[in-house]
């Protein structure tokens, strides 16, 4: 009889604590085991305990263990504004609460059952559940585990700003678009929603993510208006260490190349190859033709440091906080940086002394520029050829556009401006496409494609430096200028590094439209500029000399 009475006591105790308070209490991670150590809800804990969560007050400083501010992200259920028996209840915290060493534990049992970062520190407080009071396990009020938001309000300090960078990321708005039509594509199509939600791609990886070779997102369930962007549960595993402390859910040399391909296979007509910075890096998936050689190794393919691990090696490059050696003034503080808007930064580049002043291999910086990795003049060089042969497409006619080379040229021109960087993945593999598709299509197709002549009729009425032609050149090419009134006029040929190469004009000159030939026989293939001074007038154009 006595046995029955602690029962129905221990029954009524449960229920009151899960529908008699308002806030829901914290039970611990002992009490998650029974149905989430390899029962009915699955086998989630042994797994967790290998994660760096499960040792996060443990493992720390006696600086940590004892400072309030700190004990609300390195323990579980930490809120001083509720009594749910999360792990504040159990210590007593002196003040100012912003102080150092101002923790004292009154009930060391109590306070172990909710030490470290446990299930309930995601999931939110489990005593309704236990008891049965929701319908979705993974989502306990109110908290919700997949949110970014969950996450970043322990991630997200001075020292480690994981969610504010990924706010600046394009993947936290990878569900959304402007456009609406994209909008419902990102979220209800089975070949974008892989890629561009949560939920997708956690069906595109699959629940034994072994065969990394499927790169073309196909999910049976898109999740609709219910996506959640790429938030950090989509990248890391909460519960699972297999791929390293950063708990990826695939190895770091695959996990970004799952959806920064083109999905499609290479030499594809008729489908624009978005998004190819892992086959531009690889040196795969453009159309060559015959008669032309291709440089498709690059050397960041082959250094041992970026090897490791392929595109985090310069698109999640960490630095750590910095008080500049004044603790006390927060003024001059550089703050940490954990990579996570994805972002390539010029100290990546500088690793293992590459890039570094120097190394003969420095970096063009421009701050602010789009050309920030403009080594040698690669990325300005590889926007001049995109730009020569998108204008070259737009002029060929109708009958050409339905060529095979047409779209075989088309294909080329997306292939590499879809890479984004300009060249930087695999600069003269990219350079190689796009030359070596310039000259085809001049040398063997397009006969429509001409240089438009202009009717020059009278004085000019301002001035005007023309864009050269033929661009790229080899190696000569005419320059037009217009001159409305008599003047001194110089015309200067620069190189890439701004060293003048040669000054075609330099005299007086009387109102009219002027053509200039520069032979660039004795030079090196590489970006020129040329600059046109008269009086108050001075404009600069840029040109390519290939050969």
């Amino acid at each position: 009889m006595l046995k029955l009475l602690i029962i129905l006591i221990i029954a009524f105790a449960l229920t009151a604590t899960a529908f008699g308070q308002e806030e829901p209490t914290f039970e611990g991670v002992a009490d998650c085991q029974g149905c989430h150590a390899g029962g009915p809800g699955g086998n989630q804990i042994p797994f967790w305990e290998e994660t760096k969560h499960a040792v996060a007050y443990d493992s720390v400083s006696a600086f940590v263990q004892q400072t309030a501010r700190c004990l609300e992200c390195h323990t579980t259920g930490w809120d001083t504004t509720k009594a749910n028996l999360g792990a504040d209840d159990f210590v007593t915290v002196e003040e100012p609460y912003d102080g150092s060493f101002n923790v004292t534990i009154d009930d060391q049992e109590e306070f172990d059952k909710k030490k470290n970062v446990q299930c309930e520190s995601c999931h939110g407080p489990a005593s309704d559940h236990i008891a049965g009071a929701f319908d979705d396990p993974r989502v306990l009020p109110p908290k919700d585990p997949v949110l970014a938001e969950t996450c970043g309000s322990c991630h997200n300090t001075q020292h480690h700003p994981n969610f504010d960078n990924w706010l600046e990321s394009k993947h936290a708005v990878a569900d959304v678009n402007a456009n609406p039509f994209l909008q419902n594509l990102f979220r209800n199509d089975p070949n974008c929603s892989g890629c561009h939600t949560f939920q997708g791609f956690l069906e595109f990886v699959g629940d034994t993510p072994a065969d990394t070779s499927n790169l073309v997102p196909n999910i049976a369930e898109p999740p609709g208006d219910a996506a959640y962007p790429i938030v950090c549960a989509t990248c890391h595993d909460p519960h699972d260490t297999k791929n390293g402390e950063s708990q990826l859910r695939l190895p770091i040399t695959d996990l970004c190349v799952k959806c920064h391909n083109p999905e499609l296979e290479a030499l594809e007509e008729g489908d624009e190859p978005h998004n190819t910075p892992s086959v531009i890096f690889e040196g795969v998936g453009a159309f060559q033709f015959d008669g032309f050689e291709y440089d498709t190794e690059s050397v960041h393919q082959v250094l041992p440091a970026i090897q490791q691990r392929l595109c985090a090696t310069c698109h999640v490059f960490m630095t750590e906080f910095d008080d500049n050696g004044t603790p006390d003034d927060p003024s001059d503080d550089i703050l940490a940086n954990t990579g996570h808007t994805f972002e390539p930064r010029i100290e990546a580049c500088q690793q293992s002394g590459c890039h570094v002043e120097g190394s003969g291999a420095e970096l063009d910086i421009d701050p602010g520029s789009e050309f920030d990795f403009d080594h040698r003049g690669r990325q300005t060089t590889t926007q001049t050829l995109l730009d020569s042969l998108e204008a070259k497409l737009a002029n060929a006619t109708g009958e050409d556009s339905t060529t095979q080379a047409f779209s075989q040229a088309l294909f080329n021109l997306q292939f590499v401006a879809n890479d984004k960087s300009r060249g930087v993945h695999n600069p003269d593999y990219a350079f190689d496409i796009l030359r070596h598709t310039i000259t085809f299509i001049d040398t063997a197709l397009f006969t429509s494609v001409e240089p438009i002549a202009d009717d020059i009729i009278g004085i000019p009425e301002t001035f005007a430096l023309h864009q050269n032609y033929p661009n790229p050149f080899n190696p000569s090419t005419t320059i037009r200028f217009d001159v409305p009134k008599s003047g001194h006029v110089k015309l200067v040929i620069f190189n890439s590094l701004g060293q003048v190469v040669e000054t075609l004009v330099d005299e007086q000159l009387k109102p009219d439209t002027y053509e200039v030939e520069f032979n660039a026989s004795q030079y090196s293939s590489g970006l020129y500029f040329y600059k046109l001074v008269s009086d108050n007038f001075t404009t600069t154009r840029k040109m390519l000399l290939l050969k």
